[in-house]
């Protein structure tokens, strides 16, 4: 972060951190090997084309709606993460999410809508209301890799932005129609 986002000098960063030059070099060259072995394929997004990915993401939405740990984690990365800005909230690997999706019932009755987010896969979560309309609860940005999800990040207070994702305001409760 010093060197390559702050752009500090190699001594700079040294004085910051209480080390050697040497030190401060050798773990900016470990740091850009980490993030290379570790960066997503760019190529990896949402293909409509691809039937292998509409089905990962159709068993994602059928899973997800119906609270199924086992069908969660069977498509889940061993090593996929959960989040949910602007929470702290952080789970890592796919048993621990998926038991954390099922392990409540605040998502009853919810639904998925597919979407787009800045070329990856995305949805609108919509959540019943006492009125059985499916109303806008969150938008869910979902990340692909080697054909399981990897990542989930769930974006709350992002209702009034449905429409610029070309999510309908609200849905029925039967039938997902668009109101």
């Amino acid at each position: 972060m010093l060197r390559d986002v702050l752009a500090f000098t190699a001594q700079e960063t040294a004085q910051i951190l209480g080390i050697t030059v040497a030190a401060a070099n050798s773990a900016l060259q470990r740091a850009r090997a980490s993030l290379a072995a570790r960066r997503p394929d760019p190529f990896d997004i949402a293909d409509s084309q691809d039937a292998a990915q509409r089905d990962l993401l159709h068993r994602y939405v059928t899973a997800f709606e119906a609270h199924d740990i086992a069908g969660l984690t069977a498509i889940l990365r061993a090593d996929a993460v959960s989040s949910m800005p602007p929470f702290l909230w952080r789970l890592t690997g796919a048993e621990s999410i998926a038991q954390a999706m099922g392990a409540s019932d605040s998502c009853a009755g919810a639904r998925l809508v597919p979407c787009l987010m800045n070329g990856a896969q995305g949805f609108g979560q919509y959540r019943p209301g006492d009125d059985d309309v499916l109303r806008p609860f969150a938008l869910m940005a979902v990340q692909i890799r080697d054909g399981q999800i990897a990542q989930i990040v769930t974006f709350l207070g992002t209702q009034h932005r449905f429409r610029e994702f070309g999510l309908p305001d609200s849905l029925q409760e039967r039938g997902i129609a668009a109101r």
